[in-house]
């Protein structure tokens, strides 16, 4: 019998997503200026493929004499992904401050989806720097701990 406890983390089997903390964007600041940090919860793979299957389309793959491609006996599919789709619903999906899905904000904005808002708050660089933010979160891109602990020191 195989000895299986060095897997058996109480961590892992509980659910609990973690919240990262970034550095906030200039736009954003508090009474005393400086900007206010930006929190984004950590989700698992199978979220991050679920969000990104709800933007991806497969059609029928057609060749260029107009019939469709056969390989191995099956119809080739042409993926598509949109990607700043994918990236907008990552997004709204993973920050949880400021929480792009809050009733008072859409309110507040005339906006009725977090996608919406997503664009009224953060343009440029700033949404450059929410998407990176999030994907980390997501686990797309590695997290650069140390970097992440000396901006929030700064």
């Amino acid at each position: 019998m195989s000895d299986f406890k060095s897997f058996m983390l109480s961590g892992l089997k509980n659910d609990n997503t973690e919240i990262l903390t970034f550095k906030g964007v200039d736009t954003f600041k508090d009474e005393n200026g400086v900007p206010i940090p930006l929190k984004f919860k950590q989700i698992s793979r199978a979220a991050v493929e679920e969000i990104r299957k709800n933007y991806t389309t497969k059609t029928l793959a057609i060749g260029k004499d107009g019939k469709y491609i056969i390989s191995n006996g099956n119809i080739i599919k042409d993926v598509e992904v949109d990607y700043a789709g994918f990236s907008d619903a990552l997004i709204v999906e993973t920050m949880t401050y400021p929480d792009l899905k809050d009733k008072e904000l859409l309110e507040f904005y005339g906006v009725y989806a977090g996608t919406e808002l997503l664009h009224k708050l953060f343009k440029g660089k700033d949404y450059d720097y929410v998407d990176r933010c999030s994907a980390q979160a997501a686990g797309l891109i590695d997290l650069d701990e140390t970097k992440l602990v000396k901006e929030l020191k700064n």
